[in-house]
C-alpha cells in the first residue's frame, strides 16, 4: 500500500513539473491607449515565439478609419528593429499576429494621420 502511494506522489509531481514550461511561456499584458498622432508603448518582455495583439478602439470617426501599428524589438546597443506592422481600426476590434519573433523585449508604436480624431481604446498583448 505504501509503495502505491509513493508511485502516485511521484506521478503527481512529475505531471506538475511537466506543466511548468507551458505556463512559464505565457506573457500577457493589458493596455490602455489614447493618442492624437503617435504613441510609443511600454517595453515589455515576451517569452514565446509569437505575439498577438487584440485592440478595441472607440473613436468618433471624422474621415480616416484606421491607424498604423508597428512592433519593435528593443536592441540594447544600436537601433531598435521593426519586426512587424499592421493596420488597426479606429473604431472597433482589430487582431494582429506577429509570428516567429522569438523571446525578447518589445514595444509598439501607434501612428495616425494628423486630424481632429483622438484614438482611445484597450488591448491585450500576448503570446500565441
Amino acid at each position: 500500500m505504501v509503495k502505491l502511494k509513493s508511485k502516485a506522489a511521484i506521478f503527481a509531481i512529475s505531471a506538475m513539473v511537466a506543466m511548468v514550461p507551458f505556463t512559464a511561456l505565457a506573457s500577457s499584458y493589458n493596455i490602455w491607449y489614447e493618442f492624437d498622432t503617435t504613441l510609443t508603448g511600454q517595453t515589455r518582455y515576451y517569452d514565446g515565439q509569437n505575439i498577438s495583439l487584440s485592440l478595441n478602439s472607440s473613436t468618433p470617426i471624422s474621415g480616416i478609419t484606421t491607424f498604423n501599428v508597428m512592433l519593435y524589438r528593443e536592441v540594447n546597443w544600436g537601433v531598435d528593429v521593426v519586426v512587424g506592422s499592421g493596420t488597426a481600426q479606429r473604431n472597433g476590434v482589430t487582431s494582429l499576429k506577429f509570428p516567429n519573433v522569438g523571446p525578447e523585449n518589445y514595444y509598439t508604436y501607434f501612428s495616425k494621420a494628423y486630424d481632429t480624431d483622438t484614438v482611445t481604446g484597450t488591448g491585450i498583448f500576448s503570446n500565441y
